[in-house]
C-alpha cells in the first residue's frame, strides 16, 4: 500500500522544472507582465486628441506605466502583481478603458515575459500583442492572446470566433459583494 501511495503521490516541488525566461543582452532581467498595446489609424482625429500625457495620468489609477512607441502605438506595461490572474485582470479593465477613450484604436492584450529595467519594455508580450493586431476576420474589440483568455474569469465577457480571442466587455450581472 505505501509503494502504491509513494507511486501516486505528486512530485516534490524542487523536482519541478523551472519556467526557462528569454534572455536579452541588454535587459537586467526579464519579468512576466501583461501589456496593453493600442494602434490608432494614422488619420485618426484620436491621435491628435488624446496625447500620451492625457492618458497617462488616466492610466495611472491602473498602476501601470505607459509609453508611445515610434510608430504612434500606445503600450500599457502591467507589472507583476501578487497573481497572474490579477494581472491579466487589470491590463483587461485597461484595454476596456482605452477602447472608451480611442473607439478607432486596435487593441490587444498579450502576457509574457518582457526586460525590466529602465527604457522600452519591449519584448515577447509586446511582439505578441503587436501580432495579434494584424488584419484577419475578426478585427471588432479587443485581442486577447490565449495566456491572458486562460487567466482572465467569468467576469469578462470573451468571443472566440475565427482563431481570434476577443474581449467584449466586464460582466455586471455578477455579484458586486464578491471579489
Amino acid at each position: 500500500l505505501l509503494q502504491l501511495e509513494a507511486a501516486s503521490a505528486p512530485p516534490p516541488y524542487s523536482s519541478i522544472p523551472p519556467i526557462e525566461r528569454p534572455r536579452d543582452s541588454g535587459a537586467i532581467d526579464q519579468v512576466f507582465v501583461s501589456v496593453v498595446l493600442a494602434t490608432l489609424p494614422a488619420r485618426s482625429e484620436d491621435r491628435r486628441s488624446h496625447p500620451v500625457d492625457a492618458l497617462r495620468s488616466a492610466i495611472h489609477r491602473f498602476g501601470c506605466p505607459i509609453e508611445q512607441l515610434a510608430d504612434g502605438s500606445i503600450l500599457a506595461t502591467v507589472l507583476p502583481r501578487a497573481s497572474a490572474a490579477d494581472q491579466v485582470r487589470i491590463a483587461a479593465r485597461c484595454a476596456l478603458y482605452l477602447r472608451e477613450q480611442l473607439p478607432e484604436a486596435r487593441i490587444a492584450v498579450a502576457t509574457g515575459y518582457a526586460p525590466f529595467g529602465a527604457g522600452p519594455r519591449v519584448g515577447a508580450a509586446a511582439d505578441r500583442a503587436a501580432h495579434l493586431l494584424v488584419p484577419t476576420i475578426a478585427q471588432e474589440g479587443i485581442r486577447l492572446d490565449t495566456v491572458s483568455a486562460g487567466l482572465l474569469d467569468q467576469h469578462f465577457t470573451m468571443l472566440e470566433q475565427f482563431g481570434a480571442i476577443t474581449l467584449l466587455g466586464e460582466r455586471s450581472d455578477l455579484d458586486e459583494t464578491r471579489p
